[in-house]
């Protein structure tokens, strides 16, 4: 995941990084067994975007 924010660093303020940013948080989480990625990927953008104001 730490590579996906490295390749999208615009993603806050760009939505095709975001989109592309999410497609490939999606993947990591599914191989890793995660199985709501959404939820889970809502909640990590959200807690960044929060952390960045």
């Amino acid at each position: 995941m730490e590579r996906a924010f490295a390749d999208f660093p615009h993603w806050i303020s760009s939505p095709r990084q975001e989109s592309e940013l999410r497609k490939v948080l999606y993947k990591a989480m599914l191989e890793a067994g995660i199985s709501d990625v959404v939820s889970w990927a809502d909640a990590i953008l959200n807690l960044l975007r929060r952390a960045v104001q």
